[in-house]
């Protein structure tokens, strides 16, 4: 899966959107987040997901490598 990081992408061919919001604004994420996504993805297979909102608790670096890893 490629992560989007640039401020403006164009997006052809995208027919299915998932988003989901504050992924990992809480602790215990890790028990919700990636069945979630593993959910949407077998049931919808959407061709892009947009990971919106909070994603860490604390803003620590590690918070977000463990978030980004998942993604």
């Amino acid at each position: 899966m490629q992560i989007l990081r640039g401020q403006y992408h164009k997006l052809d061919g995208i027919s299915t959107v998932a988003i989901l919001a504050d992924a990992g604004c809480r602790e215990g994420w890790q028990n919700n987040f990636p069945p979630l996504l593993k959910h949407v993805w077998d049931r919808h297979m959407p061709d892009l997901f947009l990971v919106a909102g909070d994603l860490s608790s604390h803003s620590r670096p590690g918070e977000y490598e463990a978030i980004l890893k998942e993604m």
